[in-house]
Order: structure tokens, then C-alpha cells, then sequence
């Protein structure tokens, strides 16, 4: 029999490759002087293609969208480029198996791409999904890759994000970001008793965050997909399937609990953007 602690291993760093291939990375400094760095997922719905974060990330409340497309053509986004991951903990993907580079940008020309949803805060940006840059990209399709019913106690929920705090140095003194992973259990009796009741309602779900443990703090995470395995079949053979559960939003430092909009509210947001 494997040893249950390679096999757990290997079994993660498969559905992190994955994942990893429809996470999107981002930095900005949209009026010169503040860093903001956040995390999006790419998404397929009805033949559209999307990179989905957190309004916040590109606007304030009082903001509308020519402020967003500004926010969104200074930022520098990291795609995936396929090459293979490799962890030196649980968390971090090491900058040693990442190409570290200053991004690229994914230039909004149309306003009509952009769509946003402040309610939610949610913000969704069409892309055309040409070129070489996507060559290595999933985009999750929301008709066969969502997560639909109720989610149960102890199930895997996965985050991959681009944490502030997760800076490690690199060569000639510089510093660069890099990818922190959060893998977490469901929890159905998280404390939301101080929660804010708009947060209550059927479209949010709440999710636990560990790596403060690490002292790796949950600005950046923002925008990120939430993912959870697919079931095994019946006969017991364990693929490495995933399924789209939702966007974190915003995080509960009392409790350590993310703040994520479900899927579903999602799919209804790009409904109403397609019509």
C-alpha cells in the first residue's frame, strides 16, 4: 500500500496544478503611489471568456467603470506558463519554480468588456483569450465545472492567491511575489454571529483561513477562486478534478474567515451581463 502521506502529497500537488492553471495573479499601482495586489480566476460561461476578481481590487464604492478600466490597464497580471510546481511547505509555491517576471498586461480597449456587479462586489472583464499567453490557461466552465449543492462538513476547499505578505526575496536584493496556497475544511459552525446580515443571505459562504499561522496575511487574496475536489467514482480511483465553488471577497480577522460569493451568484451576474 502507498504511504498515506505521499499519496496525500501527491494527491494536492495534482489538484494544485490544476487549479493553478486558471488562477490569475495581479499587481497595480493605479494612481502612482499605492501597491495594490490582488487574484482572479478565469471563467467560461455560455462561450464567453472571463477573468473574474473582487470589485474592490480595481474600484471604490464611489467609483464607476472608466475608473475601474483605468485601475485594470495599469495592472500587470501572471498567468500561469505551465511549467510544473513544487512546494517547500504546504503553502508556498517557491519562486525558484516560477518565472519571475513584471506581468503583462491584458489591455481593456472596449469599456463594453467590463462588467461589474458593486452589490457583490464583483467585477468581470471579458476576454478574447488569444495568444500566446493563454496557451497554458484553464478557463472553468461554469456550465460543467461548478460546484452545485450543499457543501459538507470537512470537505476540501483550496485557494491559491497573491498574499502582500507573502513577499520573498529573489536575487540582487530584489523581491518578488509569490503564490501562497490555503487548504482548508469546511465548516458549517463557523462563528458568523458578528457578521453583518447583507453577509447572511444564500449568495455568501464562509470559509476558514490558516495561513495567519504562517504570518502570511489574507490582503491579496481577493478575487481568488475557491475550489473543491470532484468526488471519487464508485469504483474508488481518485482523479484530480476539481470544481469551482466560489470568489473570496473579504476576510473576518476576528474569526480568520474568508468571505466568499458563491458560485451560482456568479453565473446569475454574467446572466444578467449577457442579456
Amino acid at each position: 500500500m502507498a504511504d498515506p502521506t505521499t499519496e496525500d502529497d501527491f494527491q494536492m500537488t495534482a489538484f494544485t496544478e490544476q487549479i493553478f492553471r486558471s488562477v490569475v495573479l495581479f499587481y497595480s499601482v493605479p494612481n502612482d503611489k499605492e501597491l495594490v495586489v490582488g487574484s482572479g480566476v478565469l471563467l467560461s460561461y455560455k462561450g464567453q471568456k472571463y477573468l473574474v476578481s473582487a470589485f474592490h481590487n480595481f474600484g471604490l464604492d464611489d467609483q464607476g467603470l472608466p475608473e475601474v478600466v483605468h485601475a485594470w490597464n495599469a495592472a500587470r497580471f501572471k498567468l500561469t506558463d505551465g511549467k510544473p510546481l513544487s512546494f517547500e511547505d504546504n503553502s508556498k509555491i517557491p519562486a525558484h519554480r516560477m518565472s519571475i517576471d513584471r506581468g503583462i498586461p491584458l489591455t481593456v480597449s472596449d469599456p463594453d468588456q467590463v462588467k461589474i456587479d458593486k452589490p457583490h462586489d464583483l467585477v468581470a472583464v471579458r476576454l478574447s483569450a488569444t495568444g500566446k499567453q493563454y496557451d497554458a490557461v484553464h478557463f472553468v466552465d461554469l456550465d460543467t465545472e461548478a460546484f452545485n449543492g450543499e457543501l459538507q462538513k470537512d470537505m476540501d476547499l483550496v485557494i491559491v492567491g497573491n498574499p502582500f505578505s507573502g513577499v520573498v526575496p529573489i536575487s540582487n536584493g530584489q523581491k518578488a511575489l509569490v503564490a501562497h496556497l490555503d487548504h482548508v475544511l469546511y465548516d458549517p459552525t463557523i462563528d458568523t454571529s458578528r457578521v453583518a446580515s447583507r453577509y447572511l443571505s444564500p449568495d455568501y459562504m464562509f470559509m476558514p483561513f490558516s495561513l495567519h499561522k504562517e504570518s502570511v496575511l489574507p490582503a491579496g487574496f481577493s478575487g481568488a477562486g475557491v475550489f473543491t475536489h470532484v468526488p471519487p467514482p464508485d469504483d474508488g480511483v481518485w482523479v484530480a478534478g476539481s470544481r469551482v465553488v466560489g470568489v473570496v471577497l473579504r476576510h473576518f480577522e476576528r474569526q480568520q474567515m474568508l468571505l466568499v460569493v458563491r458560485t451560482e451568484t456568479i453565473i446569475k451576474f454574467l446572466q444578467e451581463t449577457s442579456q
